[in-house]
């Protein structure tokens, strides 16, 4: 092939690239954002985003006295708030059975548990029996306690109204923050926040894997915290 021909056939080859770079963009569009990872193909939609509303109810809770609780966890250990507020910070993870964004989200608590759990109680809250909460534990392999709230007076007193909401309460028994949802922000803040109570590293927990916008669970029923059904 001559050098002319060979020019030739470069230039072809370059305009089809072009023509066929140009086709896939037109066709994949912009990057989007993350969505939730959830689980049996079950996509989490809009009316999963956390809203300016939640957040800001959320906010409010901040600075706030935590609310005392007694209540049963999977085993049947009864746990007293009294005894855990004053030693270390307390991190309780709200959980809707049945809820694909509990189940996408318990992974990176878990993670957070590994890296501040030996200087911070961690704790789940769901809303069923001992029963439910033992079945979760079983299935998600969840490393910390979760505690049965079937009449849902934890997840009403902390105003948290759908599931994934995650509440850190300092020694002080006050609340450090609410918040309604999950991402990879949020995850960012809860390890930045125990990062600050327990005097341990700022851990990795794969947060970049999470949503990149804030997604909240599935509500609970209407009166606790105010929330949405459906």
């Amino acid at each position: 092939m001559s050098t002319r021909d060979q020019v030739i056939a470069i230039g072809t080859l370059a305009i089809g690239f072009g023509t066929g770079f140009a086709w896939w963009r037109s066709v994949a569009g912009d990057p989007k954002p993350r969505g939730p990872m959830v689980v049996s193909g079950v996509l989490a939609d809009e009316e999963h985003l956390v809203t300016p509303e939640m957040t800001r109810a959320s906010e409010q809770m901040a600075r706030r006295p935590a609310p005392g609780f007694r209540a049963v966890d999977q085993d049947g250990n009864r746990v007293v708030s009294s005894s855990m507020f004053g030693e270390r910070p307390v991190v309780l993870v709200f959980i809707k059975d049945g809820c694909p964004c509990s189940t996408s989200a318990e992974p990176f608590y878990a993670r957070l548990h590994d890296a501040y759990g030996d200087r911070a109680a961690f704790l789940g809250v769901i809303d069923g029996d001992r029963s439910v909460a033992s079945r979760w534990v079983g299935d998600h392999g969840t490393p910390y306690p979760v505690l049965a709230d079937p009449s849902l007076e934890l997840a009403r007193d902390f105003e948290a109204r759908n599931s994934a909401y995650v509440a850190l309460i300092d020694r002080d028994g006050e609340i450090v923050s609410l918040w309604p949802g999950y991402s990879e922000g949020i995850l960012d803040e809860i390890a930045a926040r125990l990062s600050e109570l327990t005097g341990l590293p700022r851990a990795d927990v794969g947060a970049s894997e999470a949503p990149e916008l804030p997604y909240s669970g599935c509500p609970f029923p209407v009166g606790t915290g105010g929330g949405p059904t459906g």
